[in-house]
């Protein structure tokens, strides 16, 4: 995601959160370094940080493997284009394998030659699955492929996990560090942390019911928890 990218992002989280809650005062929001946003009128300077699954015991945590699935979807549909094959409309699911390293433009490649392989000659669309004798490419579990449509997207399910205290207390405690230089840059302003959560397929997280009643170790002078759903939640130091 590039600097630009990002700071939408993070003027619709924002936005967002006024929407869903009273808490976030009106104002012209204004991008920022070191705090990411201002709300000048407010006299409020804000941090953005998105709350992701915990990694537990595997090689890569959900956010890595959602990456490097879009830039393996990403490489295979520039190396489809490149050799100037029929046009595809494609949807890939992936096996989610949390501990198989594998290249991403190797693969990329691989699934380009797939998709020209099994463009669909007799109809417009063909879902494929893995099936004795079946040339595939390792790693992934469905494959869908249009005659309509020059769209590539990776698609997937979560697990669902639920946060707990000791994954969203370090994001506040690296968050901590930086504080004592926002308040030296603004040092008549309020500085606030919004922590998010996001739904897109392997970066999602549910927040238990019972996150009002935890306490954090926080040098912010207010933290909010913005679920993908439902209400802004201000976190209790």
């Amino acid at each position: 995601m590039t600097e630009d990218e990002k700071k939408k992002v993070e003027r619709w989280q924002i936005e967002e959160a006024r929407r869903r809650s009273p808490l976030f005062p009106a104002g012209e929001l204004s991008p920022y370094e070191s705090p990411d946003w201002l709300i000048r009128d407010a006299s409020v300077g804000i941090e953005v940080s998105e709350l992701l699954p915990p990694k537990g015991e595997n090689l890569f945590s959900g956010a890595q493997l959602f990456s490097f699935q879009r830039e393996v979807v990403a490489n295979a549909q520039r190396h489809y284009c490149d050799q100037g094959y029929p046009t595809a409309d494609v949807l890939v699911f992936f096996k989610n394998e949390w501990d198989r390293k594998c290249d991403a433009r190797a693969m990329g490649v691989a699934l380009a030659e797939f998709v020209k392989l099994n463009h669909p000659s007799d109809r417009d669309t063909v879902t494929l699955q893995r099936r004795g004798g079946t040339a595939w490419v390792e790693g992934l579990s469905v494959v869908r492929i249009s005659r309509t449509g020059t769209t590539w997207q990776a698609g997937g399910a979560a697990s669902g996990q639920l946060v707990s205290h000791a994954d969203v207390a370090p994001r506040i405690a690296a968050k901590n560090k930086k504080v004592p230089l926002y308040r030296s840059r603004l040092p008549d302003f309020q500085i606030w942390l919004l922590i998010t959560t996001d739904i897109r397929v392997l970066r999602s997280v549910g927040v238990p019911c019972d996150i009002t009643r935890w306490r954090f170790t926080s040098e912010f002078d207010r933290v909010f928890l913005m679920p993908w759903d439902g209400e802004v939640i201000e976190l209790a130091r």
